[in-house]
């Protein structure tokens, strides 16, 4: 699978979109799918196509569990060292302990 690119002109059917979709509800009627965890580079195409799949899978199945992978600080890490883009995103990504 690729990523969306409006920009460059890849679109669903470029990326195989619809045989994940095909899959996914195949998987789910079987009743051997309850989570699709969304594993996209946080780059603004990879945001893209996981805003895009993640609001897809869940228009379609409202049961199925549709998570993404965290993005934020990695560890051992100094914090002074790291860009504010990645502390904002960790700051937003944070769960309570």
């Amino acid at each position: 699978m690729g990523r969306l690119s409006p920009v460059t002109g890849i679109g669903t059917s470029d990326i195989g979109v619809n045989q994940l979709m095909k899959r996914v509800g195949v998987a789910v009627e079987e009743g051997i799918l309850r989570e699709v965890v969304i594993a996209m580079s946080y780059t603004p195409e990879g945001d893209a196509t996981a805003y895009y799949l993640i609001e897809a899978f869940k228009k379609r199945w409202p049961q199925l569990r549709v998570t993404r992978l965290a993005r934020g600080l990695p560890a051992g890490i100094e914090i002074e060292y790291t860009d504010l883009s990645t502390i904002a995103n960790a700051v937003y990504s944070r769960r309570d302990a």
